[in-house]
């Protein structure tokens, strides 16, 4: 918990600290760190996590982060000492209490929707996956952030989001559209009557068009964010998309070709982090070993795929085993099925790597399940047309059609030209489906 702020001697030519407003004053400091480290906005908030765009608002004085760790990282990335990044947090709880003071002295809040949930913590790296997103956002009322299960999709856009809230006057909505999750999708018109009833609206019309003019009707005018989480299709998300005054970003595991080519959508395609931020991520959840034994850490980043949900797993089986090494861990996780019953997450149907997978395994057709399973007997590091036919006895030309529809699924990554790879969590879910049905 923070500790009330003591006063502090101002030196002579520097007596403009005492009375411009906190948050100047934090963005002042900011701007110093900067300075010395005499690095780019870009570079540095690529190396601490934070958009371009959020980290100048900060060092100029337009805002501050409602939680204090971007700034500890980004206080770090400039080499600030131990004592520079405590003083630095003193300045971010007064520039925190100052806004609290203005949130309730000045406009109240009462009726204008804040429904982001918090951040994923630790949050690491990712700060040139913000700046794009943050550049999208700038472009196109809409945008898509795209890509295959457990790469952080959901962490990426309400990390944003919590960062971009100064930008969104009237307020932010969110909604878990369960697209792809053990329960069953969330019908459009209960998303459209909890929003209504989020934005103060009384008296709502029955019909799902009533709904969505009523919901549009609301919107007018207003500068808010909606988040759409966790869509399956391109139509679960435009009876939800409100005026142009205000932005949606959608995640999905599906490209949501049809949202970029018919409502004009930016698309955000978000791999798995580079080895070194998903080294750093693993640092942060299991600490020290990562250090100890690098060349192990990073074999073992490398067999979970890069996935910040797998190595958040992994965190959570050396939790669960005080003393276990990270060597035991990389020969646990080898062999395929000992992979996926170790990441289960003690058989959390919304967390278990097996479960997470099947929900994307579960809406596919017949032949491209069958593609998929049979991919999971091929050793190479990726595939072609040739290559799937002769898994499936099909024909090269229908196969590249099924890879095409696998990669717009997210279950492949295209590498080149009609050549798709398997990740190594995905082959492992594969090749288990395939074992599984040979006992059959």
């Amino acid at each position: 918990m923070a500790q009330p702020a003591q006063d502090i001697a101002v030196p002579p030519g520097e007596a403009w600290l005492t009375t411009s407003s906190p948050e100047r004053r934090l963005g002042s400091f900011l701007a110093t760190l900067k300075a010395e480290a005499a690095r780019s906005y870009d570079a540095l908030g690529k190396r601490a996590g934070v958009s371009t765009s959020a980290l100048h608002r900060y060092c100029t004085g337009a805002g501050a982060p409602t939680e204090f760790d971007p700034l500890d990282r980004f206080a770090r990335v400039c080499g600030a000492d131990r004592d520079t990044r405590r003083e630095l947090y003193r300045l971010w709880v007064l520039a925190d209490a100052s806004r609290a003071r203005t949130r309730v002295a000045g406009l109240p809040d009462r009726g204008v929707p804040a429904q982001l949930p918090p951040g994923v913590t630790p949050f690491v790296g990712r700060g040139a996956a913000l700046a794009e997103l943050d550049s999208l956002a700038t472009r196109s009322p809409v945008v898509a952030v795209t890509g295959m299960p457990g790469s952080g999709k959901t962490a990426l856009v309400v990390r944003w989001a919590h960062e971009a809230r100064a930008r969104f006057r009237d307020g932010q909505l969110y909604a878990d559209l369960r697209g792809f999750a053990p329960d069953p999708p969330v019908p459009v018109r209960d998303v459209l009557a909890g929003f209504l009833t989020a934005l103060g609206a009384t008296d709502l019309p029955v019909s799902v068009d009533q709904l969505v003019g009523r919901y549009r009707t609301e919107l007018s005018g207003r500068r808010l964010l909606v988040v759409l989480d966790n869509v399956a299709a391109a139509d679960d998300v435009r009876p939800l998309l409100p005026g142009p005054s205000c932005h949606t970003v959608v995640t999905s595991r599906d490209r949501l070709a049809g949202l970029v080519a018919r409502d004009g959508a930016q698309r955000l395609n978000l791999d798995v982090p580079p080895v070194d931020e998903a080294v750093d991520l693993l640092r942060c959840l299991v600490g020290g070993q990562v250090d100890a034994d690098p060349v192990t850490a990073a074999a073992l980043v490398t067999r979970c795929g890069r996935s910040p949900l797998v190595l958040r797993l992994v965190a959570e089986l050396v939790a669960a085993r005080p003393g276990v090494r990270l060597r035991e861990v990389l020969d646990e996780l080898t062999d395929p099925p000992r992979l996926l019953a170790a990441l289960s997450a003690g058989g959390d149907p919304r967390a278990g790597l097996d479960a997470v997978l099947s929900w994307s395994y579960r809406r596919l057709g017949a032949g491209e399940a069958m593609t998929f399973r049979a991919l999971g007997l091929h050793p190479g590091p990726d595939v072609g047309p040739h290559t799937a036919a002769a898994l499936t006895g099909s024909d090269p030309p229908a196969e590249l059609s099924t890879l095409e529809r696998l990669a717009g699924a997210s279950l492949l990554r295209a590498t080149g030209p009609d050549r798709y790879a398997l990740p190594e969590p995905l082959w492992t879910y594969a090749r288990q489906l395939t074992d599984s049905a040979s006992c059959q």
